[in-house]
């Protein structure tokens, strides 16, 4: 393939694109460029896949994928799977009170085969939060938020170890190393 060399304005040599080959054969289409999975036959975009029909077998596929990418707790695992019955009661018209009974009893069960631990969710939360420099009253607000019971967080490793103004203080501390303020 030869390339067309040209002088900058500078004076230094500048290549420009190759030319374009004219016996090159064509390309073969790739998955990132073959768009015609997202067209029907005569050319249209296809509409979109809505959302699948809930069902047990279903419910328990989505469970297992969220927690093997996510640390998560009863109450975030109920919440994501409850969004699922939800968007499949809209689009099905299947029972939401048959579904959310589903996610309930597959919740407690994989809280009964410990694949949903909401003391150690809460344990490695506050271990990460307290290295971010987050204080005691964000550690229980995020904590809060997700879910957690108040038994849950207090019983945490770490939340309460430390007396609230020697927490507090470690948390400034490792806010302001985190932001190179000051000495640091």
């Amino acid at each position: 393939m030869a390339d067309h060399i040209t002088l900058a304005p500078d004076g230094n040599k500048a290549r420009s694109k190759p030319l374009p080959m004219t016996d090159a054969p064509p390309k073969a289409p790739n998955a990132k460029t073959d768009n015609s999975r997202r067209r029907d036959e005569e050319g249209r975009p296809k509409k979109p896949r809505g959302p699948k029909k809930v069902t047990a077998a279903y419910l328990e596929r989505a469970a297992l994928h969220y927690l093997s990418r996510y640390g998560t707790c009863q109450a975030q695992l109920r919440r994501v799977l409850m969004k699922k019955v939800a968007r499949s009661v809209k689009a099905h018209g299947t029972d939401g009170d048959e579904g959310a009974a589903q996610v309930d009893a597959l919740v407690a069960r994989l809280a009964q085969e410990g694949l949903v631990d909401d003391q150690a969710y809460a344990a490695a939360k506050v271990r990460s939060l307290r290295r971010r420099g987050a204080s005691r009253r964000v550690i229980r607000g995020q904590l809060t938020a997700k879910g957690l019971s108040r038994d849950h967080i207090d019983a945490a490793p770490g939340s309460d170890d430390l007396s609230p103004d020697d927490a507090d203080l470690m948390a400034a501390q490792n806010y302001v190393r985190k932001r190179r303020l000051g000495p640091y």
